[in-house]
């Protein structure tokens, strides 16, 4: 993006997708990763990473863990920021919008022509 510059437009459409995916453990400690694409070139313009809450139900050894966990956490059960991580790509590829409708009226310099 850095060779591309700023100021160039985003030609074309884009794709958010969200994937899961976890840290230390799948059940315990799942992640969120909402992703915006420029569809025709794959380039990845933005990312965000948020948690999720435990997969539930479960076992006995697992709300054990999960009581540790969040006691080294200072004893804090983790929320689902998907909602919350999704907006703020929406907002980038508004941004993206944005800036590509702005460059895009532009008016451009036609050549005066004679009068008869």
């Amino acid at each position: 993006m850095r060779m591309r510059g700023i100021a160039t437009p985003w030609e074309g459409q884009f794709q958010l997708d969200e994937l899961e995916t976890f840290e230390h453990n799948r059940r315990l400690k799942p992640v969120t990763v909402p992703v915006l694409v420029h569809k025709p070139s794959y380039c990845i313009l933005h990312a965000e990473v948020g948690t999720l809450p435990a997969r539930k139900p479960l076992s006995k050894a697992n709300l054990a863990k999960l009581a540790r966990y969040e006691q080294l956490e200072g004893d804090v059960k983790r929320k689902s920021e998907s909602r919350e991580k999704m907006t703020r790509c929406f907002e980038c590829s508004r941004a993206f919008a944005i800036r590509r409708r702005r460059s895009s009226s532009v008016p451009t310099r036609s050549t005066p022509t004679a009068s008869r």
